[in-house]
């Protein structure tokens, strides 16, 4: 049981650092493709939006 709770605690550990990691990489996004990634940069590159997800 205990080993049980110090994998949750390094897996939730994990999950936030990888949650602010991404959040900085998205406010570079945003400085060109806007806050709900709708906008066309330069318009040239498609709003992130209209990309497929895979």
């Amino acid at each position: 049981m205990k080993i049980y709770r110090i994998a949750t605690a390094v897996l939730a550990l994990n999950l936030s650092l990888f949650a602010a990691e991404g959040e900085a990489i998205y406010k570079k996004c945003a400085a060109c493709h806007g806050e709900k990634a709708d906008a066309k940069y330069a318009n040239k590159v498609p709003a992130l939006t209209s990309i497929s997800k895979e």
